[in-house]
């Protein structure tokens, strides 16, 4: 995919993070679409370990986990026969969680400028850590590109920057006293 001619502003990914079979190239190419002051907004939910986070998997709360891949992949073929889908991931759904959609991020060229992570009915009991990743409805962020990194100095440059610094030192230093170097003074 290749960028537009005009950069966005604003991309906008509802409901699909959970459903993108390469997230990380989704987010290079978001990135590639946007200004260097723009953002994205990404929407999705549920994540994989809500209790309907298996989306038509689950059948009943956390079917998708208890049942085995192979029997879920089995049991969507009666639904929708004309797919030779063999995995979870063939059929659309990458079980993203919101701790893989964290580590995502972290790698990748943005960086969070706001982050919702909304529980089950607005229960915040169910957003201290060893529920989240279940208790999780919907995950709601504003992502901002993150500044270019600087490439380091070459150790020649190092050095020029500390002579300057320890010249621009002894400059300070002496304009307090009166031109200590001989040239003009003001009186």
């Amino acid at each position: 995919t290749s960028a537009p001619e005009e950069a966005a502003d604003i991309v906008v990914s509802l409901d699909s993070f959970e459903h993108f079979k390469d997230p990380a190239t989704i987010l290079r190419i978001m990135d590639s679409y946007l200004a260097p002051d723009g953002k994205a907004i990404a929407s999705f939910g549920p994540p994989w370990y809500h209790p309907l986070g298996g989306h038509l998997f689950s059948v009943f709360p956390w079917a998708h986990l208890i049942f085995t891949e192979q029997a879920l992949v089995r049991w969507r073929k009666r639904f929708r026969p004309h797919q030779a889908a063999r995995t979870i991931m063939e059929c659309g759904l990458n079980k993203m969680t919101v701790g893989r959609f964290e580590r995502l991020i972290a790698e990748s060229p943005f960086r969070f400028e706001r982050c919702q992570i909304r529980p089950i009915h607005g229960h915040s009991w169910l957003t201290v850590p060893v529920l989240r990743e279940f208790g999780t409805s919907v995950v709601t962020c504003t992502l901002v590109k993150r500044p270019e990194p600087q490439p380091p100095l070459p150790r020649a440059a190092d050095r020029a920057i500390a002579d300057v610094q320890d010249h621009a030192c002894t400059i300070v230093a002496t304009v307090g006293s009166g031109c200590a170097d001989g040239g003009p003074q003001s009186s």
